[in-house]
C-alpha cells in the first residue's frame, strides 16, 4: 500500500510534509508579515531540524522551498536588525546572528543522519536566502529569479556563511568578487559556474526536484557517502567557523552609520511590499501571543493518534 505525503510539523512560519515513499522532508517557508528570516522563523526550523537529528523520520531527503510565489527568502530581517542597531541592543544582534547560523548549520551538517538537503528556488534568494540554498548539498533555481548578496550596499556583508560556502564551492575570488558586487545573479550565469546544479523552466521547479531526487535513489549510498567526507574534510565549514564569521558581523553592525540605516529603512519597506499569498495547509490564521508547534509523530513514537501541541 502506498502511503501519501502528510504534514508532520506546522507553525505560523513553516509547513513540513514527509513523503515515505522517497524518504523525503519538503520543508514549506510561508513567513510572515515579511518574506525573510524572522527569530519566530528561526526557532521554528530549529525544532523542525531538531526533530530530524534525533531520527524522528526515517529520511532521506529534505527539500527547503517557499510558498510565496516569485520569492524564495529575502534574507535577515533587516526590520529587527535596524531596530537593533537603533537602541545600540547588541546582545539582540548576536542573539540573532547565532541562531541564523545554528538554523543553517543544520543543512551543511546533513543534520548529523547523513541527510541530503536541496534547495527549490522557485523565487528570489537575496543575502541570508541565498545563503540558506548555499547551505544545501544541491541547488537548483528556476529560470527569472535572481540571486545575490545586496548587503554591501548598506556596509555590512552576508555574514551567515556565504563566504565560507561560496569560497569551498567557487574558490575564495570568486566568493568575493561576487560578495562585494552586491549584483544580482540569473541561474544560468551561476550554473555554468558550476554553483548550481540544475535550472528549471519557470513553474518546473518542484517537478525538477522531483525527478533528481528519483534519479539519485539507485546512487544514494554513494552520494550519502561523499556528502559526509565532505564535511569531515576542510573543505566544509564547521559550526566552530561559522559562529566566529557571525561573532564578527555582529561586530560589524555597531559600526553602522544614520546612511546605512536609511537605506537598511528603504529596504525594509521593499521587503513590506512582498506580502505572502500562501495557503496554508493547517489554516492557521494570524500569529497569536504564544505561537504553537503542531508535531505529527509517527505511531511507533508516539502511540496517541493526537498530533503534540507546544506552546513555543
Amino acid at each position: 500500500m502506498v502511503i501519501a505525503p502528510s504534514v508532520v510539523f506546522e507553525t505560523e512560519s513553516l509547513t513540513a510534509t514527509y513523503d515515505p515513499a522517497t524518504r523525503t522532508i519538503w520543508h514549506r517557508m510561508h513567513v510572515q508579515p515579511r518574506p525573510c528570516f524572522s527569530e519566530a522563523f528561526l526557532r521554528d526550523a530549529l525544532e523542525l531540524h531538531g526533530l530530524i537529528r534525533r531520527g524522528v523520520w526515517a529520511v532521506d531527503f529534505y527539500v527547503l522551498r517557499s510558498e510565496m510565489p516569485k520569492v524564495f527568502n529575502l534574507g535577515g530581517d533587516l526590520n529587527m536588525i535596524r531596530d537593533f542597531a537603533m537602541k545600540k541592543d547588541w546582545a539582540g544582534v548576536s542573539r540573532y546572528a547565532r541562531l541564523c547560523v545554528d538554523t543553517l548549520f543544520g543543512m551543511v551538517s546533513g543534520f548529523e543522519q547523513q541527510v541530503i538537503s536541496i534547495a527549490e528556488i522557485s523565487g528570489d534568494a537575496l543575502g541570508g536566502g541565498f545563503e540558506a540554498a548555499l547551505a544545501c548539498d544541491f541547488m537548483i533555481a528556476e529560470k527569472g529569479v535572481k540571486l545575490g548578496f545586496p548587503e554591501v550596499l548598506f556596509n555590512l556583508f552576508p555574514g551567515m556563511g556565504a563566504f565560507s560556502l561560496l569560497a569551498r564551492k567557487l574558490g575564495p575570488q570568486v566568493a568575493q568578487r561576487m560578495i562585494l558586487s552586491g549584483a544580482m545573479y540569473q541561474p544560468e550565469m551561476l550554473q555554468a559556474q558550476g554553483l548550481l546544479d540544475g535550472v528549471a523552466e519557470t513553474g518546473r521547479g518542484r517537478r525538477a526536484v522531483q525527478d533528481f531526487i528519483k534519479a539519485s535513489q539507485k546512487q544514494l549510498r554513494g552520494m550519502k557517502g561523499l556528502m559526509e567526507a565532505r564535511r569531515r574534510t576542510a573543505l566544509w565549514p564547521t559550526h566552530q567557523e561559522l559562529v566566529q564569521v557571525v561573532e564578527h558581523w555582529a561586530e560589524c553592525v555597531k559600526q553602522v552609520s544614520e546612511r546605512d540605516l536609511r537605506l537598511i529603512e528603504r529596504l525594509v519597506s521593499a521587503q513590506n511590499r512582498v506580502h505572502p499569498t500562501t495557503t496554508n495547509s493547517g489554516g492557521l490564521g494570524g500569529v497569536p501571543d504564544k505561537p504553537q508547534i503542531t508535531v505529527f509523530l509517527p505511531k511507533e513514537s508516539l502511540p496517541q493518534s493526537k498530533p503534540i501541541q507546544v506552546t513555543a
